[in-house]
């Protein structure tokens, strides 16, 4: 059985639903450890996984890696597909119209989030104020990554540690300040526009720090119409943040402003 040049295999163990099932909601840990229990399918969900955690992380270079190599899984022969650095833009092959429940699913799945990320660089591009926009979407991943995702809060259960591979609750994301969003942002700036040199503090300041690079975030949230992508729910932290966002119902200057502050936030706030 073919799908678009590639091999799908014979249909999988319930495990594998199960592991979807977590992709879908973009719970990444729980897709980690059933990987484990599977053979090829396993491969696939891994390397999806890892994607999505280093986009926690907010590591684009390797979460782009990561999802072109989910990407390459279901194929039957070792494929050509390769990618490069920044700003990378190869098409990634997900399988289509499989008639494999766990495949259909996974390329939906995958489809979903090379949607996301592209929308994401293209919303950088258009922008007159790039640095301004990376920012602010570095503030919006780690709302809608990490911050609102259940999993990221709840504690192992009694006498166990956080799995190793589980940077973003061992730290990496430790304190959400300044150096933090300026860290996620010059990744993503990097990768998008890699030739313009770095963010710097003066952005931060800008965007009125902290208090105000979160109202700003929550009103781009708010402002999204993206509910189903590639037929295929938002992840479950994503929908959270979204709909607290609507919530708030905060109202700010739009981002491309030179000085974007938030009416509950004072001129001298960072």
């Amino acid at each position: 059985m073919s799908a678009e040049g590639g091999y799908i295999p014979a249909p999988t163990p319930p495990a594998a639903i199960r592991a979807v099932e977590a992709l879908e909601q973009g719970d990444w840990r729980t897709a980690l450890e059933l990987a484990a229990q599977l053979g090829r399918p396993g491969v696939a969900v891994r390397r999806l996984a890892l994607s999505m955690r280093e986009r926690a992380l907010g590591m684009v270079d390797e979460s782009w890696q990561a999802l072109a190599a989910a990407a390459d899984c279901p194929a039957e022969r070792r494929s050509s597909l390769r990618t490069t650095g920044a700003g990378d833009r190869t098409t990634l092959p997900w399988p289509a119209r499989a008639e494999d429940e766990f495949w259909r699913r996974f390329g939906l799945v995958g489809q979903r989030e090379e949607s996301h990320a592209r929308s994401q660089w293209f919303r950088i591009e258009d922008s007159s104020y790039p640095k301004r926009i990376c920012l602010v979407e570095s503030c919006v991943d780690h709302l809608t990554w990490v911050f609102f995702d259940h999993s990221t809060w709840r504690l192992p259960p009694a006498g166990d540690w956080h799995a190793v591979g589980d940077r973003v609750t061992l730290g990496r994301f430790g304190e959400a300040g300044r150096e933090y969003f300026l860290r996620r942002a010059n990744e993503l700036f990097h990768w998008v526009c890699p030739l313009r040199g770095s963010l710097t503090r003066k952005v931060w300041d800008d965007l009125g720090g902290y208090r105000g690079l979160h109202g700003v975030a929550l009103t781009a949230l708010a402002e999204r119409d993206d509910g189903k992508t590639a037929q295929v729910v938002q992840r479950l932290a994503y929908r959270s943040a979204v709909a607290w966002a609507r919530r708030a119902n905060l109202r700010c200057r739009p981002v491309g402003e030179p000085l974007i502050q938030c009416d509950h936030i004072s001129s001298t706030d960072a």
